[in-house]
């Protein structure tokens, strides 16, 4: 849910006048524009602490975003190998001048990956350090067609004869070119034209969260 940026901190104030009425004067006694660079200063940073935290039953996803493979070739932000049925998913580049052939997002975590072939849906990513990784990436021992996983990591890729450096996720297992797949993430908070992106079911919790943080400053 966008979220303007100047509601967001008034809702703060009025939050931290009510933790404690005795203590009232705590927000009057600083300076208003001291406050308000204080607790934007504590937006994207807090955003991300509830929105990693949140169980699924607490998120509406309002606040995600939606990637699906069709099973199309060439879908920008795709690239399927039929070979080891990796589906990879670039999700931003960190190379300048190609952000236009990912999808452009800076992801927080990852709520769900399903695939029509896969058995169940992922709802966890294996990241490299994670011992697991070895296991899941393994060409012999690896993700089954019954067993999928995602990872995600930093990776060099040719594109149109270009090399690039990107993060992705790779869905592992899919069993044909034409599966489609669709993945549902929650980017990293960043405030924009004075707006940022709060779950809504979360707006409450982001609130408190910042209060607090301002209060035990």
């Amino acid at each position: 849910m966008k979220t303007q940026v100047t509601k967001l901190v008034d809702d703060v104030m009025t939050t931290l006048r009510e933790i404690d009425p005795n203590e009232a004067s705590f927000v009057g006694d600083k300076d208003n524009a001291d406050l308000q660079t204080l607790i934007e200063s504590k937006i994207e940073s807090t955003v991300d602490e509830v929105h990693q935290r949140a169980s699924m039953k607490e998120l509406s996803l309002d606040s995600a975003v939606e990637l699906i493979y069709n099973g199309e070739e060439n879908q920008k932000g795709f690239v399927y190998k039929a070979s080891t049925g990796i589906l990879t998913v670039l999700l931003h580049s960190h190379t300048k001048g190609y952000e236009d052939q990912t999808h452009n997002v800076d992801m927080l975590r990852m709520v769900c990956a399903k695939s029509k072939s896969w058995p169940f849906h992922v709802h966890n990513v294996v990241f490299p350090d994670d011992p697991l990784y070895e296991i899941v990436t393994d060409k012999y021992v690896g993700a089954q067609a019954d067993f999928p996983a995602v990872t995600q990591q930093k990776r060099r890729l040719v594109l149109d004869g270009h090399h690039i450096i990107s993060t992705v996720l790779e869905l592992r297992c899919l069993s044909d070119k034409s599966d489609w797949a669709h993945i549902t993430i929650i980017p990293r908070a960043k405030v924009e034209e004075g707006m940022v992106d709060i779950d809504s079911s979360l707006y409450n919790k982001v609130v408190d969260a910042i209060a607090t943080k301002i209060k035990t400053n």
